[in-house]
């Protein structure tokens, strides 16, 4: 049996008794024998499909649309590098759509800020894998806004549900290649996973350079957060230990930086770089409260995004509060957004050698409850308090080839 063992910042940790882990759904915990029982199909539950978009710019694109049963739904886009254009929890929008909605990857416009013009937006777009940020020149070559990963579609490696234990567990996984002749060879493999009944996913990632010369690795997580999580009132809480604009447009908000206005004619968007302060497991947690006039709506209280310090050292806010783009971009990376060219003159540009892998994992959630999003504003609080003395680590690596030597 498994009964609650209290709460760690505000997220439900249950003690397991017996060795035997349960489902949690409608408020309580289910042995798999009991579900059985009842149903005739996990679909009646939960589930994820894979399905093709038929309209639009979007035509022809594969979807996977993944019900947790919990009251999170979300689209993964396996021919857009395996995104997630769409979230929502109980019905209610997590994230910002941009105008030009889902597009195809055959759209894409790799010179200049052509990339804006197929951003979706959406719960996640992943920036990468060799530039990541403005367009620039760097040692001659010409590179685009924020790379070419999100207009790379995945192999599919594997997708569905299954029981492990007494949990059920839904997952889709997929290879992205990001290499051309006489360039990078870079693979990267992420495993999206959500459980039934629950309110969060997980994103695994693993790159691995397959070529036979070391190749610039830059990836950043561009998360959109949008209304109506995101509104007037709703406030950013973050270990921040340094918070440094890009520009003086983004330095003149920096002392409301944390907090989100209602939408701004004229708005131009802020960039805060944030030095964050790990936990004792070199995790950081940045959490974006609901706004206060939608208590009682049944909406998500507060998002909240995990990430391992030592994997993604950077981290950007994006703040764009304009009429119509009205998005929150929490950002972790290994790079600041400035593209290839501006880290390579800071001497900050990471690479990634023939056969090193580099792992980056990620995960998102929804509070349900007030309390809860006070609890884990207090842990971010603490964790900030000490002062990050859990320094970042040199990115860890494995080597696939010297593994098998």
């Amino acid at each position: 049996m498994v009964r609650e063992a209290g709460r760690r910042n505000g997220r439900r940790k249950w003690k397991v008794v017996g060795g035997i882990r349960m489902a949690t759904l409608f408020g309580r915990k289910w042995k798999r024998e009991e579900l059985a029982r009842l149903i005739g199909n996990m679909s009646q539950l939960c589930g994820v499909e894979v399905v093709s978009l038929t309209d639009g710019p979007g035509r022809g694109a594969r979807v996977a649309r993944f019900r947790t049963g919990g009251g999170l739904a979300f689209d993964v886009a396996i021919d857009r590098g395996m995104d997630i254009p769409a979230a929502s929890f109980r019905d209610a929008s997590l994230c910002w759509h941009a105008p030009c909605g889902h597009v195809a990857p055959a759209f894409y416009e790799p010179e200049g800020n052509g990339w804006l013009r197929g951003f979706f937006g959406g719960l996640l777009t992943t920036c990468g894998l060799t530039q990541a940020g403005a367009a620039c020149t760097d040692q001659g070559s010409q590179l685009g806004l924020h790379g070419r990963y999100s207009y790379i579609p995945a192999e599919l490696l594997a997708c569905g549900g299954e029981w492990r234990g007494g949990e059920y567990a839904m997952r889709i996984k997929g290879r992205v290649r990001e290499g051309h002749l006489y360039g990078p060879n870079l693979v990267l493999t992420r495993e999206i996973s959500a459980m039934l009944g629950g309110a969060g996913l997980c994103i695994r990632d693993e790159v691995v350079n397959e070529g036979f010369e070391p190749s610039p690795l830059m990836i950043l997580y561009h998360i959109n957060l949008g209304f109506p999580i995101l509104g007037p009132g709703s406030r950013i809480v973050a270990p921040s230990l340094k918070a440094t604009p890009r520009d003086a447009v983004a330095a003149q908000g920096l002392p409301e930086h944390d907090r989100i206005p209602a939408p701004t004619t004229g708005f131009k968007e802020h960039c805060i770089f944030h030095e964050m302060a790990a936990d004792g497991e070199g995790k950081v947690t940045v959490l974006v409260t609901a706004p206060p006039e939608l208590a009682g709506a049944g909406i998500a209280r507060g998002l909240y995004v995990i990430y391992d310090r030592n994997q993604l050292p950077r981290f950007t806010e994006w703040k764009m509060v304009g009429e119509g783009a009205y998005v929150l971009g929490i950002e972790p990376a290994n790079c600041l957004p400035m593209g290839r060219a501006h880290e390579r003159a800071a001497g900050t540009l990471e690479s990634i050698q023939p056969g090193q892998v580099r792992r980056f994992d990620i995960e998102i959630g929804i509070l349900t409850d007030d309390g809860d999003v006070a609890k884990m504003a207090e842990g971010i609080e603490r964790a900030k308090a000490a002062g990050g003395k859990t320094s970042a680590r040199a990115p860890g690596a494995k080597s696939r080839r010297r593994a098998k030597a």
